[in-house]
């Protein structure tokens, strides 16, 4: 891949309006008259009856052309379609069908009396088209690939005498003929279809991800150059080189792995400057789920059954051990399945540098926190993570069986599988850690 330097151009220039056109101040300026061009490109919207942007009717509404339409603006209500890496064959790309993202539009629908058939009807929906996140985590399940034509047959579509039609074909080949896009689809085009669950993100989070997913090579430049220098960048490698070095150290003390899957997972975290995006491909995996995908980033079972079993019995451990925390603001233990992946890579990356985390959280946000995410809350990150430290509990000294120095501790491994990001992770919480100290509670507790 060649090595594009992104100078202030266009592309950048387009990335700042992007960001500063979908906050607040910039739609509220707008009056609501810009909505109506839209609200007829929708169909119509039907409580405004036949007023500027209604006009709806059950005799001319199109779910394709609806569905299409929305995409378009990047709303993928019913289904969340994209277009990636196959992760199969990180070479080519290929269009995935998810289950979409959920969350009422207010407060009231999940209290309100009055609207609990909606409720209702949206429950039976998300369980009707969505799998609990719990059961999202084997990617090798996950991957279901298919023709259209194929598709078709496994989610059948509307027979010609139902009021609402629908068309797999005419769906795709519609969002690929978007303007930009012009793709010719046909019935034998291959599709992944997978599932899962996600939540209502904050409006921030999701523009945020929005101008990074749109523009990521020129916000990425924007921010390197405001943030990093050539020292940095000297520094950084060094500490890659002895992260490194410490993980092939790590790795030998596994009892549970053997020699030639030792070598393979050396392979993987070796990055090679000259082959360096090939290595971002393949290092770029979540920390549970890494084992499950090869160097060059294809999804690929390159552990044997036994010692995937070995590693599934040392993960149980940290199930165990998270999912017995209670959070006492929300009075809810820790989901020890959902969060078992960070829990795994904070323990690794414990193992080759001391850190630390300090947050403060809303009741509320703890409870989400718990329900929704894949990491433990930050006391528990720390915790968790230094009770299965031998080093820690040498270090300050603690008395076994303290709540420190329990006498189970789980081992697992060092899980920078995901190598780019945990080594960047690694040393912004470094800093962090350098900057702030905040240790008087871990040491009070040893």
């Amino acid at each position: 891949m060649e090595n594009i330097a992104y100078e202030k151009n266009e592309k950048n220039g387009n990335a700042k309006e992007t960001s500063d056109a979908i906050h607040g101040e910039e739609i509220e300026r707008k009056s609501i008259n810009v909505s109506y061009p839209l609200l007829q490109e929708l169909g119509g919207w039907p409580v405004l009856g036949d007023l500027e942007g209604g006009g709806y009717s059950d005799d001319s509404f199109n779910l394709t052309t609806l569905l299409r339409a929305l995409r378009k603006y990047n709303n993928n209500p019913l289904i969340d379609i994209y277009v990636s890496s196959d992760v199969k064959d990180s070479e080519n790309n290929i269009i995935y069908l998810d289950q979409p993202s959920f969350g009422l539009p207010g407060r009231l629908y999940y209290l309100d009396s009055n609207l609990a058939h909606m409720r209702d009807a949206y429950i039976k929906l998300a369980r009707g088209i969505t799998m609990p996140s719990e059961d999202r985590r084997d990617n090798e399940a996950l991957y279901n690939k298919m023709t259209i034509q194929q598709l078709t047959q496994n989610f059948t579509e509307p027979s010609p005498k139902d009021n609402i039609q629908f068309g797999w074909l005419e769906y795709m080949q519609g969002i690929m003929s978007l303007e930009g896009v012009d793709i010719e689809l046909n019935s034998s085009e291959p599709v992944v279809v997978v599932y899962g669950q996600a939540t209502k993100r904050a409006r921030w989070r999701t523009c945020e991800d929005y101008v990074t997913g749109q523009m990521g090579m020129a916000i990425g430049h924007m921010f390197v150059r405001e943030t990093f220098d050539e020292s940095a960048k000297s520094i950084a490698l060094d500490m890659i080189g002895n992260i490194r070095n410490a993980f092939n150290e790590l790795l030998d003390e596994l009892d549970w792995m053997d020699p030639s899957t030792k070598e393979l997972a050396r392979e993987k975290v070796t990055v090679s400057r000259t082959e360096h995006f090939q290595n971002v491909l393949g290092g770029l995996n979540r920390a549970s789920t890494g084992r499950q995908y090869d160097k060059d980033g294809n999804l690929v079972q390159w552990w044997s059954d036994t010692i995937i079993n070995n590693f599934k019995e040392k993960a149980k451990c940290i199930v165990d051990q998270y999912g017995d925390f209670l959070v006492r603001e929300a009075n809810l233990t820790i989901n020890g399945i959902n969060t078992q992946g960070e829990n795994i890579a904070d323990n690794g990356g414990l193992k080759q540098s001391f850190r630390i985390w300090c947050n403060n959280m809303r009741r509320e946000s703890v409870i989400n926190a718990i329900n929704t995410g894949v990491h433990s809350p930050g006391e528990f990150r720390v915790i968790g993570t230094l009770q299965n430290s031998p080093d820690f509990a040498t270090a300050f000294g603690c008395k076994k069986s303290n709540v420190m120095n329990p006498e189970k501790k789980c081992y697992h491994c060092i899980h920078c599988d995901d190598n780019i990001m945990c080594v960047f992770e690694l040393l912004i919480l470094l800093r962090y850690f350098l900057l702030h100290l905040p240790m008087d509670n871990l040491i009070n507790a040893a």
